[in-house]
């Protein structure tokens, strides 16, 4: 949960859209995420970028339901 709140901050602060390795930063929020779902402290994330306005990344990763394994979108 630490690793989710930092990122979510470090998000927050000002920089070019530009200078952001958009593949590197899908890499460590997915992987983020899926230790959160692997240590069952979320059954499922759903992640949201926003820059300059748009939605620059969308992801949910696990489940919404797990009994039904109903993926997180």
């Amino acid at each position: 949960m630490r690793i989710a709140l930092l990122l979510a901050a470090l998000l927050c602060l000002p920089r070019p859209v530009a200078a952001i390795d958009w593949p590197a930063l899908e890499r460590e929020l997915g992987q983020s995420a899926a230790e959160m779902v692997k240590g069952r402290k979320a059954g499922g994330v759903g992640v949201a970028v926003i820059a300059d306005g748009e939605i620059r990344l969308l992801r949910g990763y696990g489940f919404a339901d797990r009994a039904t394994k109903t993926p997180f979108t």
